[in-house]
């Protein structure tokens, strides 16, 4: 049985070869792989939440950030590793703060941290944080990771209460 490619799948691409005809079916997945790996990486969902794998930030913790100097130095911290560093996005402190959850330096890839939801009880506003791992039998980047999520939400009038859930992949 023969595949074939439709000729949409190869816009820039004159296939002359059965082997550059296999090349092409191998080749093509993986660069469709690597540009959603690419943006799945370097999201900023709205302009509210910023999260990402590689930062300078090498210890596990959370903050609240609820001054424009704290937020500088966050910012700074954990663009240490971009060239060129973004631009810092504005908050209004008098209205909004930001949430921050790191999951500290890792040997390999496949680690995850996000904020799941922000719920308000009668005590606090409750961040749910979801750490996870990758099992410990599978195929990850061999490279350092420093996973992280930013918030930026509307200014609580409750403490602020951190709840992480560890999951493994």
């Amino acid at each position: 049985m023969r595949t074939t490619l439709h000729p949409s799948f190869l816009p820039f691409t004159k296939i002359s070869s059965e082997a550059e005809m296999k090349k092409a079916r191998l080749l093509y997945p993986a660069v469709a792989i690597c540009f959603v790996v690419a943006a799945v990486t370097c999201n900023a969902d709205e302009q509210t939440r910023f999260r990402g794998y590689y930062s300078g930030v090498t210890k596990s913790g959370e903050k609240v950030i609820d001054n424009l100097d704290a937020w500088q130095k966050v910012w700074k911290v954990v663009h240490k590793t971009v060239t060129p560093k973004p631009q810092l996005p504005p908050v209004d402190f008098e209205k909004q703060v930001v949430l921050a959850v790191f999951m500290g330096e890792k040997s390999t890839g496949g680690y995850e941290i996000k904020i799941t939801s922000i719920k308000e009880t009668d005590q606090a506003l409750v961040v749910s944080v979801r750490a996870t791992s990758p099992p410990a039998d599978s195929f990850t980047t061999q490279a350092l990771t420093q996973p992280y999520d930013l918030r930026v939400i509307k200014k609580p009038t409750k403490p602020v209460k951190f709840v992480t859930r560890r999951k493994t992949k």
